[in-house]
């Protein structure tokens, strides 16, 4: 959406919506868009075939139907694209009729007894994580018994949902009959499913072969700083290497490019300081709780409840100071913006605007002379103009501000927090749909403490490679030390190991002032905190799960641990992303087993398509198919049509009055 999203995507975390439930909504939403017949709207077209409003909203009703049929399990391998469900369906469907893998009604309701089979199987899977080996043989007696079960619970969720779709019989089963062509195809298509006994033995002990181990990471800056600083010749030819590069594009975060600033100015009501200082008249104290006399215990009087009826009359008083402020500043903004052309998008600012543009100075003196007058504060703490004049700030340096945790609504019902909104400014190339240009006022934000800030971009600096050493020197120095120290620990590796011999881990650990992570499980394909919880990003590192595993598989199972050779039961691997060193030490020691090989044959092939990089997402995926079958939106339609109305009418809805300032109170 953003420029921001795309420079920024380590930082920010987005929010995704269940598959399911977008399918699930699909008739409600479709049903506005379709006609019937011969009058519905063409959507798109697909070569020279023309598709209408209601091909998709049939395509939503047929997804709806395969859904609620097979579930989610099964649909889920079909990786359906959520902005656009129904029409990935239609294009899916369609490439699997085109390659005569669709079959007729009889074929749709076959599939009602393999779609159960391949659930119940998938259920297995999943569950055998949490309950063991053991009862995943036990359950794959009673496969059939309970796949009989299943089809019988399938064929009821058949009944309802055609009863709720309204659709025909023949209909719904052409709907899974198209469904398993669609499953037909992704099977041919996923040849990692093809593979010799030892390939497939071998796939298996990556994911299964399990050393289980205590850790921890050793960080390179503890040695770091009693290297000595490297000589000029080397940090030069070390910046002139990195002095255009991104340190957030840069695996170990080294980079000494100049990311996007800006310098701003920015006004805060600080909510507790005002709060604090609004003196509280009493008499209007017992009429407030003559109004609300039904909101404290029967019976009781004012004096009874005098405190907890000046807390709650403290709060409205403040809250309508607050507004009153607000409604000050935005009708003050305003009337500075009406003097320029342009939309509330873009103004055209004059090169005198620098001269004529509102002070925040003056609406601070404003502001404090409302308090007075109309509220008899006198304090004027509780209003405060932050002026950062002279000083660029990037957006890791505006998220350490207090006014980084401010956050601004925008269009969509979206709040933004200030450091994202500030890099978006149209003069660094920000999203214009957002209207943030330098020289005007934008508010209110707020804080998670009642807060709220007004501000304004009074400069920017695009982003730019380093001028000159000097410029970062203290920098450079710093990660050639911690460069050199990651070196030493390498060469030290074994040395460490020695340690864990001799005292263990635990001795190890405290010594250096390390945190031990135990128990930890690895193989070769990730580290987690046991076999069914999460990674462990620290570890989880190619270098470190083969140092693990290697030696681990040194030891004889068989055998008690303890009578191991020992360095047999240490690992130690540097990590450069975690710029540390580190170590582990065995605890108990699980390859893979026969009953697990037989079981992991959907593993074995997710594991073969990783290896062999094959992505049959991105194969079949929307905008894959788009392109093959010749697939294009028509005028308003399609995901860009549906943003420009969301955003529609130039920024102007209800939280961009606010964001603007434009709506006079």
């Amino acid at each position: 959406m953003l420029k921001f999203f795309r420079k920024y995507n380590k930082v920010i975390l987005v929010v995704g919506g269940s598959l399911l439930m977008v399918i699930f909504l699909l008739p409600a939403g479709l049903t506005q868009f379709a006609g019937s017949g011969s009058l519905a709207p063409t959507m798109a077209k697909m070569g020279d075939r023309s598709l209408t409003t209601r091909d998709r909203q049939q395509a939503g009703a047929e997804l709806n139907a395969v859904a609620m049929t097979v579930g989610p399990a099964m649909l889920s391998a079909f990786n359906l694209d959520q902005d656009a469900p129904a029409e990935h369906w239609l294009l899916l469907s369609e490439t699997a009729e085109r390659a005569g893998l669709v079959g007729g009604v009889r074929d749709g309701q076959s599939f009602i007894s393999e779609a159960a089979r391949i659930s119940y199987r998938q259920g297995l899977v999943d569950q055998a994580r949490f309950l063991g080996e053991t009862w995943l043989q036990q359950q794959l007696f009673r496969e059939d018994e309970e796949v009989a079960l299943l089809i019988a619970r399938i064929e009821e969720n058949r009944r309802e949902a055609q009863q709720s779709l309204g659709l025909t019989t023949e209909e719904f089963d052409i709907a899974l009959s198209k469904a398993r062509g669609v499953w037909r195809m992704l099977n041919a298509a996923d040849t990692t499913s093809i593979f010799s006994r030892p390939e497939a033995v071998q796939l298996a002990k990556e994911i299964r072969d399990t050393a289980t181990v205590s850790g921890a990471l050793l960080p390179a800056t503890q040695i770091a700083d009693s290297l000595e600083d490297p000589p000029i010749e080397r940090q030069e030819a070390h910046f002139e290497e990195y002095r255009d590069v991104d340190a957030s594009e840069d695996p170990m975060g080294i980079g000494y490019r100049q990311p996007d600033a800006v310098q701003f100015e920015a006004l805060r009501i600080d909510h507790l300081a005002l709060a604090s200082r609004i003196p509280l008249d009493p008499v209007e104290m017992r009429k407030y709780f003559i109004r609300n006399q039904d909101q404290f215990p029967a019976d009781t009087t004012f004096e009874d409840n005098e405190t907890s009826v000046r807390e709650r009359y403290r709060v409205e008083e403040t809250n309508r100071v607050k507004d009153r402020l607000n409604q000050l500043i935005q009708n003050e903004v305003a009337r500075w913006r009406r003097q320029l052309e342009g939309t509330s998008r873009k103004k055209v600012v004059p090169a005198d605007w620098e001269l004529r543009a509102p002070r925040f100075g003056d609406l601070v003196t404003m502001i404090l002379r409302e308090l007075t007058d109309q509220f008899g504060v006198t304090d004027p703490v509780a209003v405060t103009g932050l002026e950062t004049a002279g000083g660029f700030w990037d957006f890791e340096g505006l998220t350490q501000l207090p006014i980084g945790s401010s956050r601004l609504p925008v269009p969509g019902g979206m709040t933004l927090p200030f450091p994202q909104i500030a890099m978006e400014v149209q003069e660094l190339g920000g999203d214009e749909r957002l209207g943030i240009q330098t020289g005007l006022i934008y508010g209110p934000m707020r804080d998670a403490n009642g807060s709220f800030y007004y501000f304004r971009i009074v400069d920017t600096r695009p982003a730019a490679r380093a001028q000159n050493l000097e410029s970062v020197s203290s920098q450079v120095v710093r990660d050639l030390k911690l460069l050199d120290a990651l070196d030493l620990l390498e060469e030290q590796a074994d040395s460490y190991r020695q340690q864990i011999v001799d005292g263990g881990l635990s001795s190890v650990a405290e010594s250096l002032g390390l945190e031990v992570v135990s128990p930890m499980t690895v193989t070769e394909v990730d580290v987690r905190t046991s076999p069914v919880g999460p990674p462990v990003p620290e570890f989880n590192d190619e270098a470190f799960r083969t140092a693990v595993i290697e030696n681990a598989r040194l030891t004889d199972p068989t055998s008690i641990l303890e009578q191991t050779p020992s360095m047999d039961r240490t690992a130690a691997a540097v990590i450069r992303e975690q710029r540390g060193l580190a170590l582990a030490e065995l605890i108990s020691w699980r390859p893979l087993t026969i009953e697990q090989f037989r079981t992991s044959l959907p593993a074995i092939s997710a594991a073969a398509r990783r290896s062999k990089g094959v992505d049959l997402s991105r194969t079949y995926s929307f905008e894959s198919l788009t392109e093959r079958l010749d697939f294009r939106w028509m005028p308003g339609f399609g995901p860009e049509a549906e943003e420009g109305e969301e955003s529609a009418g130039d920024l102007e809805g209800d939280a961009v009055s606010e964001a603007t300032g434009e709506a006079e109170g």
